[in-house]
């Protein structure tokens, strides 16, 4: 388990959840069905009880999601860390591009999906489009 994902373990303990990993063989999240849903109807049971089991996965477009809510862990964290729910039209926006790093001084709430755009393009005027919209690595980063 990486630091990434223990930061988000132990944030969601602090806020009471459970936490339970699942693996088998080679991968880290349990099966899914077609389009990324749960095949699991337990975790909805347990999150909705309160306090329960938080269990996630990760989507076909690698950001990982709660099985219950289907909710974004990345929107989740922001709102914790503002304290308020996000609007529907707000935008979380990965600092490092990296869609699995989802620590909360890694995320940026923009207004609006035009004004996350606008961050993406002036990236990708300074570094490229491969940097600015798929997450690969600054030539300093590597």
């Amino acid at each position: 388990m990486n630091t990434v994902s223990r930061m988000i373990i132990a944030l969601l303990k602090t806020v009471g959840y459970i936490i339970r990993v699942f693996s088998s063989g080679s991968q880290t999240n349990p099966p899914r069905a077609a389009g990324g849903k749960s095949n699991n109807d337990e975790a909805s049971a347990n999150r909705s009880i309160g306090k329960g089991a938080a269990k996630t996965y990760v989507d076909d477009n690698g950001y990982r999601r709660f099985y219950d809510t289907n909710m974004f862990v990345h929107r989740w964290i922001a709102e914790k860390k503002l304290g308020r729910k996000l609007k529907r039209e707000e935008v979380v926006h990965h600092i490092n591009r990296r869609k699995w790093d989802n620590s909360p001084e890694n995320l940026q709430v923009f207004p609006n999906q035009a004004a996350h755009d606008e961050e993406h393009k002036r990236d990708e005027e300074k570094y490229g489009f491969a940097y600015s919209y798929m997450g690969k690595l600054k030539k300093k980063d590597k």
